[in-house]
């Protein structure tokens, strides 16, 4: 009788042992699913700060409105060095060559570029959050433009076959190519898109 007690502790103690490397292995695992997150993310730079999501929906929702010769505070004839914090030069390579540009940057955006040395000649948006006032954006149809500029005038160019709509100080370049100056636009699709809008003096 005096046997039960100390045979139902020997086998509680080897129940409990044999519980432990179970418990250690369910840790370790979670450890491990842990670093693999950590490893995986995106690692923040020095002087990078965590972006919480309401500002990042901020910057992806929001974008200035394209004006008559302005973008993004930045305003065809100004100084190159009035923008600095904005700008960084760059090249652009097209058909023609490579001409020197400013790019527009905005945090890792690239929202387009301005032509010019020293003072801006013009500024080109690649970016299709920003509207004019008329509502045309990039990525923006050429049904589109027909409903907004009701009569749109359009131009093609022996350089690159390029396609523009012009639209007193603003030109979109169309996702289409025709090396004919003169346009029948009834051939243009709907579906065409605007790849670039362009503000000049």
């Amino acid at each position: 009788m005096k046997q039960k007690p100390t045979f139902h502790l020997l086998i509680l103690i080897l129940v409990v042992v044999g519980c432990q490397p179970k418990k250690t292995q369910e840790v370790s695992e979670t450890e491990q699913v842990g670093k693999d997150t950590l490893i995986t993310s995106s690692p923040l730079s020095v002087d990078e700060e965590p972006i919480l999501e309401e500002e990042m929906m901020e910057d992806i929702e929001f974008m200035p409105p394209i004006e008559s010769k302005s973008y993004f505070g930045i305003t065809v004839g100004d100084s190159t060095m009035t923008h600095a914090k904005v700008l960084r030069s760059g090249s652009l390579k097209n058909g023609e060559g490579a001409f020197p540009v400013h790019y527009i940057l905005w945090k890792k955006d690239t929202l387009g570029y301005t032509y010019g040395e020293n003072v801006i000649e013009s500024i080109h948006i690649w970016d299709s959050r920003g509207t004019t006032l008329e509502g045309v954006r990039v990525g923006g149809t050429f049904a589109e433009i027909k409903q907004f500029l009701k009569n749109p005038v359009v131009h093609g160019s022996e350089m690159e076959s390029r396609v523009h709509v012009f639209h007193e100080k603003h030109l979109y370049r169309l996702d289409y190519y025709n090396a004919n100056y003169e346009i029948d636009i009834s051939q243009i699709p709907d579906s065409v898109v605007v790849k670039e809008i362009i503000l000049t003096r």
